[in-house]
């Protein structure tokens, strides 16, 4: 076979499948061989019979054919005569080549030129290019007729392929530069012709034919059935196009996102479809832009939607499904009324009605079924020729601000009423230190009546000395933003001393800088009262309101330095305290101690530290104080104690004393010192001091009840001459005598107007006067020199039957001396009468004695005494 000039381009292109069946022509073959072609078989257009006869040998299509689908050929190229379309017959050279698709034969490609115009090939009218009566033409005329035929159709072939050429390479760059690639889907046959754009998305070097099962199996999971049914829709004629996006998986397993849009335009004669065509556009970028602008979209709290001028939305935001609860896809293509009012009908509260029929921006605040508060701002976009097109509604849900702006003005109705009621005291200024605001409690702090006199006053500029002065912290709580506190005394305007504690705050704006201060006060002078109180307690005695040992012990070591040479130091122990407190109660103990204290203090002076140590002991420790001045202390103190008046006792101080001359000396020595000489001389003054105390019990009596001394002196009397005839020896005799002088010594705490009264004494009173037989033995025990007469000062009450007090003792358990002192003293009380009652003879005294002998009184002394008269 003559081989075909590379020169001669592609006038013609046709597709065929294994099939046999052409399903794609180019506009070129589509012209030459009508648009029917899609419905022809190969055998239907190439005339083998004229191929055979012309070549000069048989050429069987039906093998070179299965030769190019089996692989056998990659390439057959011949010329032949062919039909056109109208009838008219033109030689063609056609090229034939396998349709390859990942390396599987999917078709046949042909390739046709044209060699012929129009008709006028020889032999165009019959069958085998003879003439009508059978013999051939001249072989010179013929020759020369082709090679002018040939140079024409050369010619014209040429013009052709350039103008051809031309408008593919405007069809590839219109292409190129839209990015979109041609499909052509034979129906029937299920091959899909593509573009070289395509394959060139999807990472693949193929362009041509390519089994519409692949494409389908290219396509995403999630897309391929709404992308099937789409193009389904169209085959079957319920649409007049589809247009749709979808996912294709690339060579490499990638994803690219495509927009495709087609159409049927070729059916077969029963009305079936059989060819479509449409354009791919790879929209990957696209829809990346549009992925990060839903996810900004998405990401913000605001409901975003994008409606038409019929109010219809084309996209809304996530924010905008959630807020009716309901999905995205159920939003989109709905009436924006319809969504907002929950599927209601329009309403004029609608937040983009207004902006649609005005066409302006529209803010506004609308609540929604949900009972819900949005505030709404609504934009109108513009083309380029000002006509609006679209509307954007922006809603913010402010249901939370609106509730929490009622919240605040709540808040601030209460923060105005704790403000004003509140029983601490408030107050606040600006930054220069003006009063903005006062409350009545601080009104009352400062005494003020009106809040008018204060608002005048500027803190920071006010004196000083006058006033609430808090000038220095307020200052330093603006400045700083540091909050200060503190304790004040100040004058309130009725210039009343107000102890006051006050703490200052900062009020800070969102910047956090200091624009005002709070400052809240509370009055506390009655709690600085009893601080002090407190603090004088703490370092006091309660009883004498000298300092206490606490502070004593702190005080002497502050007082232990060498400016304070030579220190003194007193020492002193209260004499008769213990027999006071057991005679007359501690109260008068207590009284005998504040005496004591009284006589301390004014015997010292006022840097001297004088302190209650113990129950009756107390130091003085005197500062830049001698020996020899602390010895005429001393002095001045034993005179200040005689000098005081008590009752029932004089006030009398044991004192010893030592001097600190030098720092090397330690000061806890010389308080040693001073209490061992305190204690010297208590065991040299004690004999005499406890006489004292006894003599001065004793004048008591004599002095203010009928324990006179011719009374003492019967008794004393009576007792002895009876003490006599029973046999006692001098010694008993001694004991007796004094026993019967002092053995009602415990009278003397008992109150005179009992000791003294006319009528008979009550119960409690009754009660009262038995206990001076108790009381006589605690001053008796508490007494060296009377100690040994304490039983019988005890036991005089006691009666021979066991009926007397204080221990009910009965008969000889009596001490003896007991009960010679009970009969005399009996018989003295009778025959010298009583206030309340008049004196028995002394006959009658000595029958009563005798009548309660065995009863009250020793029978056998009371025969013994009956004797003495």
């Amino acid at each position: 076979m003559p081989e075909v000039e590379n020169k001669f381009v592609t006038d013609m292109e046709l597709k065929a499948g294994i099939n046999g069946l052409f399903f794609w022509a180019n506009p070129a073959g589509q012209v030459f061989f009508g648009k029917d072609i899609l419905s022809h078989k190969i055998s239907d257009v190439i005339d083998t019979e004229y191929l055979s006869i012309n070549f000069g040998y048989q050429i069987d299509m039906e093998e070179i054919l299965s030769d190019i689908l089996q692989g056998r050929k990659d390439f057959f190229q011949f010329r032949t005569k062919t039909r056109r379309y109208d009838g008219q017959f033109l030689l063609l050279h056609w090229q034939l080549r396998p349709i390859r698709f990942e390396g599987i034969i999917t078709g046949i490609s042909f390739l046709v030129q044209n060699f012929s115009q129009e008709s006028t090939f020889p032999g165009a009218g019959n069958d085998h290019g003879l003439d009508q009566n059978g013999g051939n033409r001249e072989t010179d005329d013929r020759v020369k007729w082709l090679q002018t035929q040939l140079q024409e159709s050369r010619e014209a072939l040429t013009k052709a392929s350039e103008n051809l050429n031309a408008s593919n390479e405007r069809l590839e760059l219109a292409l190129f530069c839209a990015d979109e690639s041609l499909w052509d889907w034979e129906i029937q046959t299920g091959n899909l012709h593509v573009h070289n754009q395509l394959p060139a998305m999807l990472g693949y070097d193929f362009s041509g034919t390519m089994p519409f099962s692949f494409w389908e199996e290219l396509l995403h999971p999630d897309d391929r059935q709404r992308v099937l049914e789409d193009v389904a829709a169209n085959v079957e004629g319920r649409t007049p196009y589809y247009e749709t996006e979808y996912r294709l998986r690339t060579k490499k397993g990638d994803w690219i996102w495509i927009q495709a849009k087609g159409k049927v335009v070729a059916w077969d004669k029963e009305g079936r479809a059989v060819r479509s065509l449409g354009v791919h556009r790879d929209i990957t970028e696209k829809k990346r832009h549009q992925k990060e602008q839903d996810a900004i979209f998405n990401a913000i709290s605001e409901v975003v939607m994008y409606l038409d001028l019929d109010g219809k939305i084309l996209w809304a935001n996530k924010a905008a499904a959630q807020s009716r609860n309901l999905h995205i896809n159920e939003i989109v293509g709905k009436d924006c009324c319809w969504v907002w009012q929950n599927h209601r009908k329009r309403k004029n509260t609608c937040p983009a009605l207004k902006c649609i029929q005005t066409g302006k921006s529209v803010s506004s605040e609308t609540a929604d079924d949900q009972g819900r508060t949005w505030l709404n701002k609504t934009y109108p976009l513009q083309d380029e020729n000002g006509h609006n097109y679209a509307v954007v509604l922006i809603s913010r849900d402010v249901t939370e601000q609106k509730n929490y702006q009622e919240r605040i003005k709540a808040s601030e109705k209460s923060y105005r009423h704790l403000f004003e009621k509140s029983p601490i005291g408030l107050m606040k200024c600006d930054k220069m230190g003006n009063i903005t605001e006062i409350n009545r409690s601080f009104l009352d702090v400062l005494q003020c009546p009106t809040k008018k006199q204060v608002l005048k006053i500027n803190l920071l500029a006010h004196p000083q000395e006058q006033f609430f002065n808090i000038r220095d912290h307020l200052k330093i709580v603006l400045e700083t933003g540091q909050s200060m506190e503190e304790e004040m005394e100040f004058s309130s305007f009725l210039n009343k001393k107000t102890w006051v504690y006050y703490k200052i705050d900062p009020v800070k704006n969102e910047k956090g800088q200091v624009t005002e201060a709070i400052i809240a006060c509370q009055d506390i002078t009655d709690r600085k009262k009893s601080e002090l109180e407190i603090r004088f307690l703490t370092f006091h005695d309660c009883l004498t309101g000298l300092y206490n040992r606490t502070f004593y012990e702190e005080e002497k070591s502050r007082l232990d330095v060498p400016r304070n040479l030579p220190i003194s130091v007193i020492s002193g122990d209260l004499n008769g305290l213990k027999l006071v407190n057991d005679a007359f109660g501690h109260q008068k103990g207590d009284e005998l101690l504040m005496k004591a204290a009284q006589v301390l203090k004014k015997s010292s002076r006022g840097d001297d530290m004088i302190a209650r140590v113990g129950g009756d002991e107390f130091v003085l420790v005197l500062p830049h104080t001698s020996y020899e001045e602390s010895q005429k202390i001393c002095q001045r103190i034993r005179k200040a104690s005689k000098e005081m008046t008590y009752d029932p006792i004089e006030v009398s101080i044991s004192l010893g004393t030592a001097t600190k001359e030098t720092q090397n000396e330690g000061i806890d020595k010389v308080i040693s010192q001073a209490e061992e000489m305190m204690y010297r001389t208590k065991l040299l003054e004690s004999k005499h001091i406890h006489q004292e105390i006894i003599s001065a019990l004793e004048k008591k009596l004599l002095k203010y009840t009928h324990e006179n001394q011719p009374h003492i002196d019967r008794l004393v009397g009576l007792s002895i001459d009876l003490g006599k005839r029973v046999g006692l020896d001098a010694q008993e005799l001694d004991r007796l005598r004094l026993a019967a002088r002092y053995h009602d010594i415990g009278k003397a705490a008992i109150p005179l107007s009992i000791l003294n009264k006319k009528e008979g004494l009550t119960k409690e009173e009754w009660h009262l006067m038995k206990q001076h037989s108790e009381i006589g033995y605690r001053i008796a025990v508490n007494s060296k020199i009377f100690s040994a007469l304490a039983e019988e000062i005890l036991t005089h009450h006691e009666k021979w039957d066991g009926t007397g007090y204080p221990t009910n003792l009965k008969g000889q358990k009596i001490p003896l001396i007991s009960r010679i002192i009970a009969i005399a003293d009996a018989y003295c009380a009778m025959v010298e009468g009583r206030p309340y009652r008049e004196p028995f003879s002394p006959a009658q005294a000595r029958e009563e004695i005798r009548k309660y002998a065995g009863m009250q009184f020793d029978p056998e002394l009371v025969k013994i005494f009956r004797d003495l008269f």
